[in-house]
């Protein structure tokens, strides 16, 4: 796990990781947001793993879920209570389950 500097996690953050998550500078990520970097694979047994990148100044809301293989672009933000399932475009502001881009920053 790698973690930028200055950034800042809220209470009860939940990180399960087996291969890599990764956290840029100057991102903010609030209470109860859980991170998952596998899941189980019910037919063979095991985990299967994909890294979790999360780029520079991401703002994830309360109660999220990021799962594995996703990739949030800078500059980001995660409305709260969204599931994470595909990877997330800079300057994108997405919400929902599972999460959808809502809009796109100004500027």
């Amino acid at each position: 796990m790698i973690i930028g500097q200055h950034c800042f996690m809220n209470q009860n953050v939940s990180v399960t990781c087996l291969k890599q998550i990764e956290i840029g500078v100057n991102c903010i990520i609030a209470n109860n947001v859980v991170m998952v970097d596998h899941d189980h694979d019910t037919v063979n047994g095991g985990f299967v793993s994909a890294p979790i990148k999360i780029g520079d100044n991401v703002w994830i809301g309360a109660n999220s879920v990021i799962l594995k293989g996703v990739t949030i672009g800078n500059n980001a933000i995660i409305a709260a209570g969204s599931i994470v399932t595909k990877d997330v475009p800079a300057n994108a502001i997405v919400g929902g389950c599972p999460a959808k881009v809502i809009r796109y920053k100004e500027g």
